[in-house]
């Protein structure tokens, strides 16, 4: 699905409608981090603070990252395989959340899962993938 929606942006030569993303480091202040992110985002904490429940919570922050072109897919995949998982790409990273899992730790792989630019990505074209896993 991500290799069908990418070409189809570099048909629509859509590519250049990306956003940069910002390379972080373990070695960066997550409060500075999450700031700049919630600023990039417009999602203040007056804002987060009005999202109804969790589910509300969930879909405000698919919309806030679907807005980002970041394609977000739900997936039956069983807890003790993995809560979710990313794909890695220059132009349109994807997460997956498990529908198996609570929708707490749903809005949780959501918001962790990394996904990054093409420049931080090898220049290789590959996608890599990462797994979130309760264990």
């Amino acid at each position: 699905m991500q290799s069908i929606a990418t070409e189809l942006l570099r048909e629509e030569d859509m590519t250049d409608q990306f956003p940069a993303f910002q390379k972080v480091t373990l070695d960066d202040d997550p409060e500075l981090v999450a700031e700049r992110e919630r600023n990039r985002l417009g999602v203040t904490i007056s804002r987060q603070s009005r999202f109804r429940n969790i589910y509300d919570a969930f879909s405000k922050w698919r919309e806030i990252l679907e807005s980002q072109h970041i394609l977000i897919l739900q997936s039956r995949i069983t807890v003790a395989e993995a809560r979710g998982f990313s794909l890695l790409d220059n132009l349109l990273p994807v997460i997956a959340v498990s529908i198996s899992d609570s929708i707490r730790a749903r809005v949780f792989t959501l918001l962790t899962s990394p996904c990054c630019s093409k420049d931080t990505i090898p220049d290789s074209g590959k996608a890599y993938m990462t797994v979130s896993n309760p264990t």
